[in-house]
């Protein structure tokens, strides 16, 4: 196991217990992007403002069914609803070929730039199958919507985010304020990230002090 890390940082139990199976120990710090950004985002209005902005992630694997929700979503959400197209950076240079159908439509944007955080923190309804933004919209308190598919049904816990089979669906359960169920945000990022990393500072110092020794 000479090719093995002696430790494996991770950002919150969660991903401990996804990787029970790797052999090496396993430490929880957090992650400090996201404290920070959540810090920001609890310090501002923006998470007073309850607005009708959607989010959908979309991932190399089903761009085009994510493009067909979005353009069917767009036909059954009034008009003061808005939808965000955020492209995966391998998508990006495809995106003429892919997103033809949602291009130049009212009240669909197409975006691939900025920080992800930026638009988990401005938009109210996350959308995705398969994306690390459905776990990182959690501490945020985002309504994540889940589009089932193979992906998702096998790799997604089942308890994130609220399932759904076409657009129609989706639209109803936004129309109907469905909400996730309670989800605690320190089991995927712990958010005592400075705190957790120095305790793994002094536990190394001393290991190393006591093999040279």
């Amino acid at each position: 196991m000479d090719y093995l890390p002696e430790y494996f940082l991770t950002y919150g139990q969660y991903w401990n217990d996804v990787l029970e199976r790797l052999p090496v120990k396993k430490v929880v710090i957090g992650n400090p992007y996201l404290a920070e950004q959540l810090k920001i985002y609890n310090e501002s209005n923006e998470r007073q403002i309850r607005g009708k902005k959607i989010l959908i992630v979309s991932s190399t694997t089903v761009t085009d069914k994510l493009v067909a929700v979005a353009k069917e979503l767009r036909k059954l959400l009034p008009v003061d609803y808005s939808i965000t197209f955020r492209l995966h950076p391998g998508e990006v240079q495809f995106r003429a070929e892919r997103c033809s159908e949602i291009e130049n439509v009212p009240g669909i944007e197409i975006n691939h730039e900025g920080g992800i955080f930026d638009c988990i923190r401005t938009h109210d309804f996350i959308v995705g199958d398969l994306s690390t933004t459905l776990f990182e919209a959690i501490p945020f308190k985002k309504i994540i919507f889940i589009m089932d598919t193979y992906f998702s049904r096998t790799r997604m816990p089942k308890n994130i985010g609220l399932r759904f089979d076409e657009a129609k669906d989706l639209a109803n359960m936004i129309l109907n304020s469905c909400k996730n169920e309670n989800l605690d945000p320190s089991y995927y990022w712990t958010l005592d990230w400075q705190e957790n990393f120095n305790s793994f500072f002094d536990l190394k110092s001393k290991h190393i002090n006591n093999s040279a020794g």
